[in-house]
């Protein structure tokens, strides 16, 4: 995620952080938002990291280039509560049909 220029929002000991780089990350922390707002690989490839952490409640793909394949990714986050895909021109209603699992969702762009 940071090598294509993305953010994740962590907890450690109680604390939020947003972290931009991966020298920065605190060992231990929970990564619990994805931000890759205007970055051009958001493949799957990308997003493989984030399969198993299941405390994932925010992704934003503002304005990227995400496919339907790395939806599938993000979707099996049934947990979610924020997700942006506003212009995300490859994104299709197939690739978002799997978000009707995220029951929480309160904000949806």
């Amino acid at each position: 995620v940071f090598s294509v220029g993305g953010a994740v929002s962590v907890t450690l000991g109680g604390e939020e952080r947003s972290v931009t780089r991966a020298a920065d990350l605190p060992a231990g922390a929970v990564p619990y938002r994805v931000s890759l707002e205007y970055q051009k690989d958001v493949s799957p490839e990308t997003l493989a990291i984030f399969r198993d952490c299941r405390r994932l409640v925010g992704f934003n793909a503002h304005s990227t280039e995400i496919t339907d394949e790395a939806l599938a990714i993000i979707a099996a986050h049934t947990g979610l509560k924020h997700l942006d895909l506003h212009v995300c021109p490859r994104a299709t209603d197939a690739g978002l049909a799997p978000f009707k699992n995220c029951k929480q969702i309160e904000h949806l762009n």
